[in-house]
């Protein structure tokens, strides 16, 4: 048996030498076909005009040219690989990524809004958690019902349909992600409603504590199941019903915010209305948002951690600079949630976050918050000191996240580079002995030891 023998001398001077067969410089470079997409792959070819008649697409990448572009296909005619140039220009182009967006979308749509059996299990289970953590208790108190037997039985019964009425209810319809969280949602913002009109109406000499009991649970059952009907009529998507309800929930906490900023007035029916209109507010800015740009269930949940982490910041400042006055801390808060929710706006506009992206990512931020704790306590820092470990710790963490998760969704290849050096082993082991190089037309296999690529 014949063994394949390389003299040593002889292969570093085949590598050194030699390996720069194919040295190019270039006034072409590879780019990116769209932001983040380098790649043209089999899935977005059929839903692009130009590449859709190509029976075995492979790939495509785009060369920018002096003068304009220049599309590279390479596709499979007869088991054969070849490779076909398509001159483009700059509109062509974006046709192309407009093709490539709209399919996109289409998939989000699909991923986020189809009816599933786990949005309505996260139904059933946001029911029972509302029931047995409010409900439940909140009812036989507004009732008054002051004797231990009828109290514990309400408790049980309440809590026990919590689960029980969803699971009937949702047993022979399709439940979406929409639906279920404009349910979710819907009875967050009931509860603020029902607050703001117990206030409006009944003022603070008038209200007691069943009362309110009664009106936050009235409202947050009532809005919860209109919120449900109202998603499945316009099948409304995960991503609008979970900016909605936030805008909601952000523009009562504003209203009274707002006011208490512009007149320190203690009138209970004064906070009530501004807190409705502040809510009913939240939910057309919201709208707008979402009309304006591309929102998803995890945009909303990026949004609202940078605008609690914000408010964090603004509590943080406050009790750096020692402030005592109520209505410069209230000042400080909403500073912040206000800058955190405009930078969170912003660094939604150009990227669709993903529910376990929203979903870790806030995580990740609490999770940097308790490590930013921890060595507050073990270098025994003052309060100030630990709250600024605490806040750098979770928008630390926060960031981190950010970039690990974006990292796993990222085409690390999406951006041209300059310089670019790779050594082909089939070259290497060619070179010394010519029948190891596999005969194919294949073009993305070179008979080359080395590849070295300068492009300006």
């Amino acid at each position: 048996m014949n063994t394949l023998r390389i003299d040593p001398i002889k292969f570093w001077i085949i590598v050194l030498f030699l390996s720069f067969s194919k040295l190019v410089f270039a006034q072409d470079a590879m780019v990116p076909i769209c932001e983040g997409i380098s790649t043209i792959d089999a899935r977005m070819a059929s839903s692009i005009s130009r590449l859709k008649h190509y029976n075995d697409f492979q790939q495509a990448t785009l060369q920018q040219l002096d003068q304009g572009f220049e599309l590279h296909v390479v596709y499979k005619e007869g088991g054969i690989f070849k490779v076909d140039r398509i001159p483009l220009t700059r509109t062509e182009v974006e046709q192309i990524c407009s093709e490539i967006s709209a399919t996109s979308k289409q998939r989000v749509t699909s991923e986020y809004d189809n009816p599933t059996q786990e949005a309505r299990r996260r139904l059933i289970i946001s029911s029972s958690a509302y029931s047995l953590g409010y409900y439940s208790w909140a009812v036989p108190t507004a009732l008054k019902a002051r004797d231990y037997k009828a109290y514990t039985a309400s408790y049980m019964l309440i809590g026990g349909a919590g689960f029980f009425v969803p699971l009937f209810a949702t047993n022979k319809h399709d439940i979406t992600n929409g639906m279920e969280r404009a349910y979710t949602l819907g009875a967050a913002t009931g509860f603020t409603h029902g607050l703001s009109l117990n206030m409006l109406l009944l003022g603070e000499d008038d209200s007691s504590f069943e009362t309110i009991l009664g009106f936050t649970t009235a409202f947050s059952i009532t809005e919860s199941i209109l919120a449900l009907s109202l998603a499945k009529k316009h099948s409304i998507s995960w991503g609008y019903a979970s900016i909605m309800g936030s805008g909601g929930l952000w523009g009562a906490a504003y209203g009274a915010a707002l006011t208490f900023l512009a007149s320190e007035s203690e009138q209970i029916r004064l906070y009530g209305a501004t807190t409705m209109l502040g809510s009913a507010g939240g939910f057309l800015a919201a709208h707008h948002l979402y009309k304006s740009q591309s929102i998803t269930h995890g945009d909303a949940s990026v949004i609202n951690a940078l605008g609690a982490l914000g408010a964090y910041w603004g509590g943080v400042f406050m009790e750096t600079l020692d402030v005592s006055n109520e209505r410069a801390i209230i000042g400080m808060l909403t500073a912040g949630a206000t800058g955190g929710l405009a930078y969170g706006i912003y660094k939604t506009k150009g990227y669709d976050y993903t529910r376990q992206q929203g979903n870790l990512i806030p995580l990740g931020s609490f999770a940097g918050g308790l490590i930013g704790a921890g060595f507050g306590i073990l270098v025994e820092a003052e309060e100030t000191g630990f709250l600024w470990l605490t806040a750098l710790g979770a928008t630390g963490g926060f960031f981190l996240s950010d970039w690990v998760l974006r990292e796993t969704r990222k085409d690390k290849s999406s951006q041209a580079s300059n310089f670019s050096f790779q050594i082909n082993p089939m070259g290497v082991l060619g070179a010394a002995n010519a029948n190891l190089i596999p005969k194919t037309n294949d073009p993305r296999i070179g008979n080359t030891i080395a590849n070295f690529r300068v492009s300006f």
